[in-house]
């Protein structure tokens, strides 16, 4: 006995023009969704990339300073965005925040280098050695001579596919002077 299928009408037609908006409609609606999570893990991946660089430049930048103002012989001008101290081998260096370049160089003699650069807010603050009862601050000073901690305070940003992003959050450290 042979069977065969013998085609109906119906079965020759292709897709109805509903069942096909509706695929469409449902291809649509996939790919945006799937455009939707490309953007978002772009827009994290850029963020996790400029969090981990900012912080690398933040660490260097304040390895740099540290080393430096710690061989340092005294503070010999004071500025809340500026500093110079008299370097161990008796030269000036001065570290010097430029708000309007949002940067933060290191000048000695006529050496220039830029520590960091997209620097929001820098400032600089003069301590005694003395500890304030009961805290872990130390007393200000407004004198040079009496400057034996530097406090160096700043916070980096930068724009991220056009929003800005401030991933560093704010960075500070004090600073001994050693040769005191």
């Amino acid at each position: 006995m042979d069977c065969r299928t013998t085609p109906t009408k119906r079965s020759r037609q292709g897709a109805t023009l509903v069942e096909t908006l509706v695929a469409l409609l449902l291809g649509a609606i996939l790919a945006t969704v799937i455009a939707a999570f490309m953007v978002y893990t772009a827009r994290n991946f850029a963020a996790l990339s400029n969090c981990i660089d900012l912080d690398q430049r933040n660490q260097t930048a304040i390895d740099h300073m540290t080393r430096s103002i710690r061989q340092a012989q005294r503070v010999t001008a004071f500025a809340t965005n500026q500093v110079t101290v008299l370097d161990a081998d008796g030269a000036a260096l001065t570290y010097a925040y430029d708000p309007a370049a949002r940067t933060l160089t290191r000048s000695k003699g006529t050496e220039r280098t830029v520590l960091l650069r997209e620097v929001d807010a820098f400032a600089f603050a003069m301590m005694q050695r003395n500890i304030i009862a009961k805290t872990l601050n130390n007393y200000p000073t407004t004198d040079v001579n009496q400057c034996k901690i530097l406090g160096v305070y700043w916070n980096c940003s930068r724009t991220i596919l056009g929003k800005k992003s401030n991933v560093s959050g704010g960075q500070s450290t004090r600073v001994a002077i050693r040769s005191l």
